[in-house]
């Protein structure tokens, strides 16, 4: 669907999470997209979410974004329909991987499942193109400072010791 052309991922959790801060509206959504992907030309968005009613994401499309979203490729995917009947439970790490795979991606602070997402980014050299769509937490994941976690605890987020250099003898620290 993207046909070479630059596109982003978001990951935006709504159901029952418990941290309601990073809960986030469309219209915070809205102004994160347009902050980090609409001045890299990203107008295509895959969109990893448990938010069940897609017009909630409305304000998005009639700002001029096409989103897209996993239950679209697996109704058009006959190969991923066949995989998820044998384990459904394959359909969050499949996602994952997409969301991975995008030049520019967004997550969900607090979020494990975005966890996950910035580790394989950052395994894959894309960790200077990684968001959170809360403001204040931005530029978390690529902000040098921020590279150890803060008072030794962070659960719900990956660090630079976890993918960068893991390969290098020459550290110190493994």
């Amino acid at each position: 669907r993207a046909a070479g052309r630059t596109w982003a991922a978001a990951h935006i959790r709504r159901g029952d999470f418990q941290f309601t801060e990073a809960k986030v509206s469309a219209k915070a959504i809205l102004k994160a997209l347009e902050d980090v992907a609409r001045p890299r030309n990203a107008t295509l968005v895959y969109v990893a979410t448990d938010e069940g009613k897609r017009d909630f994401f409305k304000p998005i499309v009639d700002a001029g974004f096409e989103l897209a979203f996993f239950d679209e490729f697996k109704a058009s995917c006959p190969s991923l329909k066949t995989a998820l009947d044998v384990d459904p439970n394959w359909a969050g790490m499949i996602e994952q991987l997409v969301a991975a795979a995008a030049p520019i991606f967004l997550g969900t602070w607090w979020s494990t499942f975005t966890g996950y997402i910035t580790r394989v980014r950052g395994y894959r050299g894309l960790r200077s193109e990684t968001f959170y769509v809360l403001p204040k937490y931005r530029d978390a994941f690529i902000d040098e400072k921020a590279s150890k976690p803060p008072g030794g605890a962070a659960w719900w987020r990956e660090w630079p010791t976890g993918f960068a250099d893991i390969d290098d003898e020459s550290r110190s620290d493994v």
